[in-house]
Protein backbone atom coordinates (compact mmCIF):
# COMPACT_ATOMS: atom_id res chain seq x y z
CA UNK A 1 0.00 0.00 0.00
CA UNK A 2 2.78 2.42 0.42
CA UNK A 3 3.47 2.84 -3.44
CA UNK A 4 0.25 4.01 -3.72
CA UNK A 5 0.58 6.44 -0.85
CA UNK A 6 4.32 7.29 -2.48
CA UNK A 7 3.36 7.44 -6.09
CA UNK A 8 -0.27 8.36 -6.16
CA UNK A 9 -2.86 10.68 -4.27
CA UNK A 10 -4.52 7.95 -3.10
CA UNK A 11 -3.46 6.75 0.54
CA UNK A 12 -3.86 4.05 3.12
CA UNK A 13 -5.44 3.29 6.54
CA UNK A 14 -3.80 0.23 8.47
CA UNK A 15 -6.78 -1.37 10.53
CA UNK A 16 -5.93 -4.12 13.45
CA UNK A 17 -9.22 -5.92 12.22
CA UNK A 18 -12.04 -5.46 9.12
CA UNK A 19 -14.75 -3.42 9.72
CA UNK A 20 -17.00 -1.46 7.70
CA UNK A 21 -14.74 1.18 6.39
CA UNK A 22 -12.85 -1.56 5.13
CA UNK A 23 -11.94 -0.78 1.27
CA UNK A 24 -9.68 -4.08 0.94
CA UNK A 25 -8.87 -6.77 2.62
CA UNK A 26 -5.07 -8.92 2.03
CA UNK A 27 -4.93 -12.32 2.56
CA UNK A 28 -1.94 -15.12 2.05
CA UNK A 29 -2.93 -17.89 1.04
CA UNK A 30 -1.86 -21.50 -0.11
CA UNK A 31 -2.38 -23.86 -3.46
CA UNK A 32 -5.49 -25.69 -1.85
CA UNK A 33 -7.67 -22.20 -1.99
CA UNK A 34 -5.17 -20.89 -5.24
CA UNK A 35 -4.34 -23.07 -7.24
CA UNK A 36 -1.83 -22.72 -9.91
CA UNK A 37 -1.90 -18.70 -9.58
CA UNK A 38 0.45 -16.66 -7.71
CA UNK A 39 -2.52 -13.29 -6.58
CA UNK A 40 -6.10 -12.68 -7.46
CA UNK A 41 -8.00 -9.65 -6.70
CA UNK A 42 -11.96 -9.74 -6.37
CA UNK A 43 -14.87 -7.53 -5.67
CA UNK A 44 -16.52 -8.85 -2.57
CA UNK A 45 -19.44 -6.51 -2.30
CA UNK A 46 -20.29 -4.05 -4.78
CA UNK A 47 -21.68 -0.32 -4.37
CA UNK A 48 -23.67 -0.01 -7.48
CA UNK A 49 -22.92 -1.95 -10.99
CA UNK A 50 -19.39 -1.84 -11.35
CA UNK A 51 -18.72 0.20 -8.29
CA UNK A 52 -16.50 -2.01 -5.82
CA UNK A 53 -17.18 -0.88 -2.26
CA UNK A 54 -14.82 -3.87 -0.55
CA UNK A 55 -12.61 -5.97 -2.25
CA UNK A 56 -10.32 -9.25 -1.38
CA UNK A 57 -6.54 -9.64 -2.08
CA UNK A 58 -5.03 -13.09 -2.39
CA UNK A 59 -1.65 -13.73 -2.46
CA UNK A 60 -0.13 -17.52 -2.76
CA UNK A 61 2.69 -17.82 -0.63
CA UNK A 62 3.36 -20.88 -1.46
CA UNK A 63 4.12 -19.85 -5.28
CA UNK A 64 6.19 -16.58 -4.03
CA UNK A 65 8.66 -18.13 -1.81
CA UNK A 66 10.86 -14.88 -1.19
CA UNK A 67 10.16 -11.35 -0.04
CA UNK A 68 10.75 -9.94 -3.41
CA UNK A 69 8.31 -11.68 -5.83
CA UNK A 70 5.05 -11.34 -2.48
CA UNK A 71 6.00 -7.48 -2.73
CA UNK A 72 5.53 -7.59 -6.54
CA UNK A 73 2.35 -9.75 -6.30
CA UNK A 74 1.32 -7.58 -3.51
CA UNK A 75 1.87 -4.32 -5.81
CA UNK A 76 0.76 -6.18 -8.33
CA UNK A 77 -2.79 -6.72 -7.12
CA UNK A 78 -3.08 -3.58 -5.17
CA UNK A 79 -2.74 -2.12 -8.46
CA UNK A 80 -6.01 -4.24 -10.08
CA UNK A 81 -8.43 -3.14 -6.80
CA UNK A 82 -7.56 0.49 -8.31
CA UNK A 83 -8.13 -0.54 -11.60
CA UNK A 84 -5.03 -1.20 -13.56
CA UNK A 85 -5.25 -3.97 -16.11
CA UNK A 86 -1.72 -5.92 -16.99
CA UNK A 87 1.15 -3.61 -18.57
CA UNK A 88 1.11 -2.84 -22.17
CA UNK A 89 3.93 -0.91 -24.41
CA UNK A 90 2.51 2.06 -23.04
CA UNK A 91 4.27 4.33 -20.10
CA UNK A 92 7.61 4.44 -18.56
CA UNK A 93 10.31 2.45 -16.65
CA UNK A 94 12.41 1.20 -19.70
CA UNK A 95 14.64 -1.60 -18.21
CA UNK A 96 16.34 -3.74 -21.23
CA UNK A 97 14.22 -2.28 -24.02
CA UNK A 98 10.93 -3.81 -22.11
CA UNK A 99 8.68 -1.06 -20.48
CA UNK A 100 8.08 -2.39 -16.85
CA UNK A 101 6.30 -2.06 -13.47
CA UNK A 102 4.72 -3.91 -11.14
CA UNK A 103 1.65 -4.44 -13.03
CA UNK A 104 2.91 -6.47 -15.84
CA UNK A 105 2.70 -10.26 -15.59
CA UNK A 106 6.22 -12.06 -14.37
CA UNK A 107 8.61 -13.16 -11.81
CA UNK A 108 11.14 -10.11 -11.14
CA UNK A 109 14.82 -9.98 -10.47
CA UNK A 110 17.08 -7.75 -8.73
CA UNK A 111 15.44 -4.52 -10.93
CA UNK A 112 13.70 -1.40 -8.68
CA UNK A 113 10.49 -1.48 -11.55
CA UNK A 114 8.97 -4.36 -10.29
CA UNK A 115 7.72 -2.11 -6.85
CA UNK A 116 6.30 0.61 -8.78
CA UNK A 117 3.98 1.70 -11.26
CA UNK A 118 4.40 3.80 -14.43
CA UNK A 119 3.76 7.17 -15.34
CA UNK A 120 1.18 5.54 -17.02
CA UNK A 121 -0.57 4.32 -14.26
CA UNK A 122 -0.04 6.52 -11.71
CA UNK A 123 -1.73 9.10 -14.24
CA UNK A 124 -4.55 6.30 -14.21
CA UNK A 125 -5.19 6.46 -10.52
CA UNK A 126 -4.73 9.92 -10.10
CA UNK A 127 -7.38 10.70 -13.02
CA UNK A 128 -9.79 8.54 -11.88
CA UNK A 129 -9.49 9.17 -7.67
Amino acid sequence: MANLDNQTDMYDVYASSCGSQTDIRAERTNEYYLPDTRGSYECVTFISSGVCDVGRLLVNVERLPDYTQRRKTFCHEVGHSVGLQHYTSIGTGVVNGENNDCMKSSTVSGEQWWIEYSQHHRDHINEAY
